[in-house]
């Protein structure tokens, strides 16, 4: 097991459409102590998808990083690791949790929990390729209800030689609904001797506290950061000074360092929406902005509107 050192316990989650360069830069900026990219195709990069290869842009980012990877054949997984596309994270975080059905379909993500032999030997190749940069991994306490394997799976991480694990405490059946089993998430922390990250329904400082009750190591925050970056300081309590019209221009600025102009201005919008969720007038606002085609008119319109 090799130890990766965080700034603090806080961790920006691999939230697929979510977790750009630009968001990760914000996160960073008030108080993630660590960012994970997207979830990547181990496959595509074997392909040498150019758009999958733009998802590993780090410029800017200068606190511990993660990259998330996904897939579930073993040799391909290790090659590109060993290929060094990674070399500028400082750990590899292996994707066992994602409930997405197309995921599913391709025997990845949380389909891993069904068959935790197949896990443990993607582990242990991806472990032998890194060249001793850690490896993580996040999964599911199961794939539902009656097939809860998260004891069972979390030792089995540990032994293949994960450095530390994120549980988020939902089934994937569950997928986002519902609450999270924080009570889960105390029995694999009590389970292991690996740190351990708790996934799952942090919001805010309250939630927070709740999760640290569970013994964990780390907090993970993921749709909690959403639209709010400004999550990480205020739940260590560090004074910031809110400037939402910077911080997208911000966002929109390290977004056309990686994309052309209209990926940015389609990529944004999910974002933008939810930043700008609470004006007046939402609906109308936002129906002007999705009708921009270039990044200076959509930030012309946030201006008006933030003014």
């Amino acid at each position: 097991m090799n130890k990766i050192n965080f700034e603090n316990d806080l961790i920006l989650a691999p939230m697929a459409g979510y977790s750009d360069l630009g968001f990760k830069c914000l996160c960073e900026k008030y108080g993630a102590g660590s960012t994970i990219s997207e979830m990547i195709s181990a496959k595509a990069l074997q392909f040498g998808s150019e758009k999958t290869q733009k998802m590993l842009s780090t410029n800017g980012l200068s606190k511990t990083r993660g990259v998330q990877i996904f897939g579930h054949e073993k040799d391909v997984m290790a090659n590109v690791i060993k290929s060094g596309v990674f070399d500028d994270y400082d750990f590899i975080d292996i994707n066992m949790g994602c409930p997405a059905p197309k995921i599913i379909k391709n025997k990845e993500g949380s389909f891993l929990l069904n068959d935790i032999k197949q896990a443990s030997e993607i582990i242990k190749s991806c472990v032998d390729a890194s060249n001793g940069k850690p490896i993580s991994v996040k999964f599911r306490s199961g794939f539902d209800n009656e097939h809860l394997v998260y004891k069972d799976f979390a030792k089995m991480c540990e032994e293949s030689g994960a450095s530390f694990i994120t549980i988020h405490a939902r089934t994937t059946e569950q997928k986002y609904s519902g609450k999270a089993n924080l009570e889960i998430i105390k029995e694999v922390k009590e389970s292991v001797k690996i740190p351990v990250c708790g996934n799952g329904d942090v919001v805010d400082r309250e939630s927070y506290l709740k999760m640290k009750q569970t013994g964990v190591d780390y907090v993970m925050i993921g749709r909690g950061a959403i639209g709010n970056p400004y999550v990480f300081s205020e739940i260590q309590g560090i004074d910031y000074k809110k400037d939402l019209l910077n911080d997208i221009t911000f966002h929109y600025n390290k977004m056309r360092e990686v994309y052309g102009e209209r990926a940015v201005v389609n990529n944004m919008k999910k974002h933008v929406a939810i930043y700008l969720r609470k004006i007046p007038n939402y609906k109308e606002c936002i129906k002007e902005l999705f009708e921009a085609t270039t990044i200076n008119r959509a930030l012309k319109i946030i201006s008006d509107i933030l003014k």
